[in-house]
């Protein structure tokens, strides 16, 4: 035993000169009141109480010229478990490892998070419970000042049973996750004033499953479609105003063969009057596909996708759209947002949006009026202490037929839409060398 602990003190005291190492934690809990989240509530509809939970583990490790992370989280719906039973929830959040060659450069291996600009396109998914992270290498070079950095990232996906396999075989989760990635990622900041960042992503997907004579489902792991976006972001400050935009567009083809031919373009203009207030305006526009002729297979998809980004944090925090291209007919977004700062009590957010169609037909090949409706999204946060923070929000919509339609609800049999939630976050550290 005295053996056992004097290898103990000695390999604490081996971290504690020679290496950093943290411990902590994520406890997150939010409960909802649902009437109108993601979609229109009606007379056969029922309004749904739930709490959400994340608990989450992580351990950061720092020597020398190497970093890795470790973070395992178990994240569930309350009473989703059958009472006095072993059930194992915990799954692997981040395991990644990051060698440092030099001051410059670097090299990220692992499953990790991949977050870029204003996380169009890459998000961490943080809204979600369980969150969002990729399986992923990542070759990372920033200049000695800082200003300028390269990213180059690559990811291949399979099912588990591919480690016994010699050759290609089907991807079980072809319809949702690509089976390849690579992409470049640039940005140069020029002073404190300009940055500038290019993106260039090709992600690849099997082709989707066909029919065969017999009515069979034929499977096409051998034949990937590829799909590749590229464009700049950029932001701007001047004094009390500042603004940003971005501009993608989308080309390849999609897992069916269709062609495609898509854009993206976000403008917003923002003034801070005083420290504690701050307003912000601005424009996003999702490309859509023209189905008026529905009974027509399509040859092109002009339907952009916002690739991993996230569902929450734009087009409003009800969801009604969550990953834009679904929808397929595009959407527009012209929102008017305050923030203000209240000293010891916190932050409050106030957020109008405006909805509208970029094409007037549906993926039914019904003809809509283009406008959908406005959103009103009210949200709170501020700390109770350094490791506690509480958030809290409210959302209505005032929708029009064609959301109605949208939504596939019968035109005047939606009912007034209601979402409310109450999120509690503590984050302790559990352990930490100096």
């Amino acid at each position: 035993m005295s053996r056992l602990l004097f290898t103990l003190f000695a390999l604490f005291s081996f971290l504690h000169l020679n290496a950093q190492f943290i411990l902590d934690g994520e406890f997150r809990s939010r409960g909802e009141y649902r009437n109108g989240y993601k979609t229109i509530p009606t007379e056969n509809s029922d309004p749904l109480a739930v709490v959400a939970q994340r608990s989450r583990l992580t351990v950061n490790y720092s020597a020398d010229k190497l970093t890795t992370k470790l973070s395992v989280q178990d994240a569930r719906i309350w009473g989703e478990d059958k009472w006095k039973t072993d059930n194992s929830g915990m799954g692997l959040y981040e395991a990644w490892i990051k060698y440092n060659f030099s001051n410059q450069l670097a090299l990220k291996v692992g499953r990790q998070e991949l977050v870029y600009d204003d996380v169009r396109l890459f998000t961490n998914g943080n809204w979600r419970t369980y969150g969002e992270s990729h399986d992923a290498a990542r070759l990372m070079f920033t200049s000695k000042d800082g200003d300028f950095m390269i990213h180059a990232g690559y990811g291949v996906n399979n099912d588990p049973e591919a480690e016994l396999k010699p050759f290609t075989t089907d991807y079980s989760l072809n319809e949702s996750h690509h089976k390849n990635i690579a992409y470049l990622w640039l940005h140069k900041d020029f002073g404190d004033d300009l940055g500038f960042s290019l993106v260039a992503v090709r992600d690849g997907f099997q082709k989707a499953d066909t029919e065969g004579e017999e009515g069979q489902t034929i499977e096409h792991p051998d034949i990937i479609k590829y799909r590749h976006t590229i464009g700049p972001y950029m932001t701007y400050a001047a004094g009390i105003f500042d603004f940003s935009g971005a501009y993608y567009q989308q080309s390849g083809e999609d897992p069916t063969g269709r062609t495609i031919q898509a854009e993206f373009f976000s403008l917003r203009a923002g003034v801070r009057p005083v420290k504690s207030l701050y307003l912000n305006a601005g424009y996003d526009h999702y490309s859509g596909t023209d189905y008026s002729s529905a009974n027509t297979p399509l040859e092109k998809n002009n339907t952009f996708s916002n690739l991993y980004g996230p569902g929450h944090k734009y087009l409003g925090y009800l969801d009604f759209f969550g990953k834009p291209a679904k929808h397929g007919a595009g959407v527009n977004d012209l929102l008017f947002r305050g923030s203000y700062k209240v000293k010891k009590i916190g932050k409050f957010q106030l957020t109008l949006h405006n909805f509208s169609l970029d094409e007037p037909y549906l993926k039914t090949g019904e003809k809509v009026d283009k406008s959908l409706g406005s959103e009103i999204d009210i949200v709170y946060s501020g700390k109770i202490d350094e490791n506690v923070s509480l958030k809290a929000g409210y959302s209505t919509m005032f929708y029009q037929e064609s959301m109605e339609r949208l939504k596939g609800v019968q035109a005047g049999a939606g009912k007034d839409v209601h979402w409310g939630w109450i999120m509690l976050i503590v984050k302790p550290t559990f352990f930490a060398t100096k």
